[in-house]
């Protein structure tokens, strides 16, 4: 990754309510110099300015969002890797536009995207306009602002299109599967037939009609298609190469584990593990992300893993643990690598990738060594958490030889251990040296030090934009009608924004729901005719935090004569079947300790809900703010630190 720190020089920030243009590099290189419209100047350091830039990104309408497509950000990642080029030229003493302009047709000639399109460099006028909006706007200003033209309404023949069906339906079950050319011409046989017939004039359909239709079924493998050798090879040569990191977030690696270590969950004295999910830099060796859980990894904690990576902290994070080591690490991964474990998939996990534009590669199973960085950064926090009471394993007692023993001394509560876990990430490890052998960088530098030479070497990739954090975590998705009510969706109402598009569409009108799986507070609506997304809150502003999953427990509690009579469910219905544990996950018959435990994670999952519940839904527009510093079911919810609890007397067995 080549020095392109220049591209900040330009940049539009927000600093103390005013906004400020970056002007130039401090001549020790260990800062910024700002400035705003009327003329006064400030110096900005490498780190604020790194925060700086991550909140920068905010100014999207929360109401009025888009989602982009694959064919979009595609686009978007071309720009930016034709604007790179064009930085490395000019690095390299081509200070000429018309040169650089030259080189670059002649050095992405030939080559295409991931969507197997050409790659065409434009005008220089163009590139000059990128680099701009670069400069001014970061990634996302480099997204196509073209998708609103065009003629939206769909341009051929119901019954063509209901040939062009049934004529799949026919191969594809048989499996005498086609080509698009030969699709088409069969197609076009029939309804020149069929338009002869009723004597009707024949509208399009042409080629590119059929493969419209093809693209808006759900399967890829209807007809024939072939990847040519070039991409086999691309592809071939891709699979075997193992990227050399020279920056941060180059490559992440994830991973959950269980402690080593028996804590308090309950005033009985009852005692659990608890379970760490963790993501190293593997380039800094700087743990950018850290959650802990109760309950088993699941892919929720991983969100939250990922999340904490892309988003400030603020000074209420790290108030909350007493960490004096202030070091905001956040950037966009380029790779994350991981194992195959179930929370590490399903469509909360795609749903980040999708909007976060980075690579989220699974490691064969049983492989360790794919994924050195992380086991590495496990060896080091075991030993930490062994000198902890309640360990599970010391020096001189090795793995399961001090389970008896560890239940017994347990004291630490799970608040405590995890404040003691996070001010190590910061105040110990962080600064701790490392050994050339385990340093990719081969260097004796602490992590906070790597880190802080890196961010004045390389451009670090900046974290998702605030919209984009908001629409990663609405994976789930469906269809709905619009009624004069608004939407309807798991027995819940929502208005909100639907008036905009009742006054627009009308009822009935059907329309593309995207929704939080872990909030049923709120829904994101569109139509298929326009590209931006309408926020549908719930009309009953009581309704509780919980996850869809929850609800759909807690309504097959409910008599089916109750639903008939009062349609919509309220807030009332659900907190009456809340305190009754209907939303509770089944569970078989269980040991004393597994109650135990089954019990502390409901406590904190209630516990969670009723801070969420103060909140506004994610993204949502409103100005109700918490009562307390809160955060979203895949943020840490911040507690204060407890004092240490009296020691707890155990019965001795005889």
């Amino acid at each position: 990754m080549i020095d392109v720190v220049s591209n900040y020089i330009g940049r539009q920030l927000v600093y103390d309510g005013v906004i400020f243009t970056v002007t130039a590099r401090t001549q020790d290189e260990s800062g910024f110099i700002i400035q705003d419209v009327e003329g006064n100047g400030a110096q900005i350091s490498n780190e604020e300015l790194h925060v700086l830039l991550a909140q920068a990104q905010s100014d999207i309408s929360r109401s009025r969002q888009y989602f982009q497509t694959k064919a979009g950000q595609q686009d978007q990642e071309v720009r930016l890797q034709i604007l790179r080029a064009e930085a490395e030229l000019n690095a390299q003493g081509y200070l000429s536009w018309t040169q650089r302009h030259a080189l670059l047709i002649e050095k992405f000639q030939g080559l295409r995207d991931r969507l197997g399109r050409p790659i065409s460099v434009p005008s220089v006028r163009a590139l000059q306009s990128w680099k701009g909006a670069f400069r001014a706007g970061g990634r996302q200003a480099l997204a196509d602002a073209r998708r609103r033209s065009g003629n939206r309404t769909r341009r051929h023949d119901p019954i063509f299109e209901a040939i062009v069906i049934q004529q799949l339906e026919e191969r594809f079950v048989n499996s005498d599967r086609v080509t698009a050319k030969e699709l088409h011409r069969i197609s076009y046989a029939l309804y020149q037939t069929w338009a002869e017939e009723n004597k009707v004039t024949m509208q399009e359909c042409g080629e590119r009609v059929v493969r419209s239709i093809i693209s808006s079924l759900p399967h890829r493998d209807l007809i024939k298609r072939r990847i040519g050798c070039d991409q086999a090879t691309k592809e071939l040569l891709r699979a075997r190469h193992f990227e050399m990191v020279q920056a941060p977030f180059e490559r992440v690696e994830i991973d959950s584990t269980q402690a080593d270590i028996f804590v308090v969950i309950d005033s009985e004295g009852n005692v659990a593990r608890p379970h760490i999910c963790a993501a190293i830099d593997c380039a800094t060796g700087l743990i950018v992300g850290m959650s802990l859980s109760l309950t088993p990894p699941n892919a929720e904690l991983t969100a939250r893993t990922l999340k904490e990576m892309m988003v400030p902290h603020g000074d209420a994070f790290f108030d909350a643990f007493g960490i004096s080591n202030r070091l905001e690490a956040i950037g966009r991964p380029l790779v994350t690598i991981s194992d195959q474990g179930s929370e590490n998939s399903g469509p909360l996990i795609e749903s980040i990738v999708e909007h976060c534009l980075y690579e989220f590669r699974k490691n064969i199973p049983k492989k360790p060594e794919k994924k050195p960085f992380i086991e590495r950064l496990f060896g080091v926090m075991n030993e930490f958490i062994h000198s902890l009471p309640g360990a599970t394993e010391t020096r001189l007692m090795k793995n399961r030889t001090r389970i008896e023993k560890a239940t017994a001394e347990a004291r630490l509560t799970f608040e405590q251990f995890e404040s003691k876990l996070q001010r190590w990430r910061y105040d110990v490890y962080a600064q701790m040296p490392r050994k050339r052998v385990t340093s990719h960088l081969r260097t004796n530098e602490s992590p906070a030090a790597s880190w802080r030479r890196l961010l004045k070497e390389c451009l670090v990739p900046e974290p998702p934009s605030e919209s984009e954090i908001r629409q990663m975590f609405f994976a789930g998705r469906t269809e709905r009608k619009l009624q004069r009510y608004g939407v309807e969706y798991q027995r819940i109402q929502y208005f909100g924004e639907a008036g905009l598009l009742l006054d627009q569409y009308g009822p009935g009108a059907k329309l593309e729901i995207r929704y939080d799986p872990t909030d049923i507070r709120m829904l994101l609506a569109r139509h298929p005719n326009d590209d931006d997304w309408v926020e549908l809150t719930a009309k009953d502003p009581d309704l509780p935090a919980i996850s869809f999953a929850e609800l759909e427990r807690l309504r097959k509690t409910l008599p089916v004569d109750e639903m008939e009579a009062q349609g919509a469910l309220s807030a009332q219905i659900i907190l009456r079947e809340m305190t009754k544990d209907m939303h509770r996950p089944m569970r078989g018959q269980r040991t004393k300790a597994r109650r135990a435990a089954h019990a502390a994670q409901d406590f904190q999952r209630d516990q969670e809900t009723a801070l969420r519940s103060k909140a506004s839904p994610r993204g949502a527009n409103s100005s109700r703010q918490p009562e307390t510093e809160v955060v979203s079911l895949n943020e840490p919810v911040f507690v204060a630190s407890p004092s240490s609890p009296p020691p707890i007397e155990r019965r001795r067995r005889s």
